[in-house]
């Protein structure tokens, strides 16, 4: 019998409101930041800015060597891009050259040949063009099951990474790490073998494993916004390992325009600089998801409008974490911050609204839950298209609440508007659609209509 329970909205992605799927713990985290002395001045350089967080989880200015170099050394446990121009990147990349947190340094400048002189005496330095001598990566990891079905059902797709990737070129060492980590019954082990071609272009990848702690690990940086199109899955009995091949796209294949659009469409400009902080939420790592949150917090400016994003990230962590009401207090900071800056039909404050809805269903507060349900229905019908997921999914709150009330005969009504919905806008086969119908079968077993809950 499918839960009747609310539907979460994640204000990620296209916010489609779902029951978040927590996946294994995979991803590196890389913090990028650029010291230029006009970095926040010039139109060139804000442009810049612009481009790095449409494809980045979070970038940091510095105008000051001293400040950014003081940063680098407090961020001990991090893994450091660090971009510079010519005359302050002469002053600070000989101090911080050797730092272990510090991976690669990018020089971003107009004067090459200056720049070369001292550039050349420095190995963390990653030049522009691309490396044939690597013509293989692999990367070993374990995923959970439902992850990896997303994966095998997107053969000859493209993949995005929206961040950087540790990969090796031994695939002896990815296979050994894949095998000797913990995989539970829930999760496949996975060797990804990546087809690095001469002809790839630009920021694509850099050879660091002379700056691993682990010189023998032959690492090998996948740099963020990189794309990959997956060509085959198949297991491997003898080692009992799925693999994976992807090839990695050149910047120019003509058909990944179709890709960043859609890319740009589902993300939204807005949400780049959190969404580091939402996978690790959905990954179910909570106390890293805070850090990120707050950490953010702490570097925006009071009017930045990404902080009601931040509040709302830190609301889903403390509810998912059963701290109702430090989730309560975090959803209506965001929506206070919002009804003064946005207009009062705008899908992020219903967005808001449904989130509250969810933490006084959680607290038992039904009245209290319909009333926000309401509130974010009324914008939705106003805001959104009529067939639009987001509507369906508060009428299934709405529905839910309802039927945790012996209110059979409204949730009925709620999840058959939700219903009709759901099958003009969604795939026939899509869970959601099964998830409805479930519920409703559930209601008519409830109210001794066993026919009609076999239907």
């Amino acid at each position: 019998m499918a839960s009747s329970n609310p539907q979460a909205t994640k204000w990620t992605n296209t916010n489609i409101e779902q029951q978040s799927h927590k996946q294994g713990q995979n991803l590196e985290t890389f913090a990028l930041l650029w010291l230029d002395q006009n970095v926040n001045k010039s139109k060139d350089n804000l442009e810049t800015q612009a481009q790095l967080r449409r494809s980045i989880n979070c970038l940091l200015t510095f105008e000051s060597a001293i400040e950014c170099e003081e940063h680098i050394r407090e961020r001990k446990d991090e893994k450091i891009v660090l971009i510079v121009s010519g005359r302050l990147g002469r002053e600070i990349v000989p101090r911080v050259h050797d730092l272990s947190q510090l991976s690669a340094i990018y020089v971003y400048c107009m004067d090459q040949t200056t720049n070369e002189r001292w550039a050349k005496f420095h190995e963390k330095l990653i030049k522009e063009s691309s490396d044939t001598k690597i013509s293989r990566l692999y990367r070993g990891q374990v995923m959970s099951k439902d992850e990896f079905s997303r994966i095998r059902s997107s053969i000859g797709e493209f993949i995005s990474i929206n961040s950087f990737l540790s990969t090796t070129r031994s695939r002896n060492k990815a296979l050994d790490f894949a095998q000797s980590a913990q995989c539970g019954a829930q999760n496949e082990r996975v060797l990804f073998n990546i087809k690095v071609e001469s002809r790839i272009k630009a920021k694509s990848f850099a050879d660091i494993s002379r700056l691993s702690y682990f010189p023998g690990e032959q690492e090998t940086l996948i740099m963020l916004g990189s794309i990959f199109r997956l060509e085959s899955v198949h297991y491997d009995k003898e080692q009992e390992i799925w693999l994976a091949d992807l090839d990695l796209c050149n910047e120019d294949d003509h058909d990944l325009k179709q890709v960043f659009d859609h890319m740009k469409k589902e993300m939204g400009s807005e949400t780049t600089l959190i969404s580091l902080g939402n996978l690790f939420w959905e990954m179910g790592d909570m106390n890293k998801a805070e850090n990120y949150y707050k950490r953010l917090l702490n570097e925006l400016t009071v009017s930045d409008f990404v902080i009601p994003y931040c509040h709302v990230g830190l609301g889903n962590v403390a509810r998912d974490n059963g701290e109702y009401d430090l989730a309560f207090m975090n959803y209506d900071k965001a929506l206070k911050i919002r009804i003064k800056a946005l207009p009062p039909d705008h899908p992020d404050i219903a967005n808001t609204y449904n989130n509250i809805g969810i933490v006084q269903w959680n607290k038992g507060e039904y009245d209290l839950a319909l009333m926000n349900y309401d509130k974010a229905l009324k914008i939705r019908i106003k805001a959104l298209p009529p067939d639009h997921p987001h509507i369906a999914s508060t009428y299934n709150n709405i529905g839910a609440l309802h039927q945790n009330k012996g209110e059979y005969d409204l949730a009925l009504m709620n999840y058959d508007k939700a219903l009709k919905i759901k099958i003009k806008a969604l795939p026939p086969d899509h869970p959601d659609i099964a998830s409805t119908y479930n519920n409703i079968g559930a209601l008519h077993q409830y109210k001794g209509e066993y026919d009609l809950a076999l239907m």
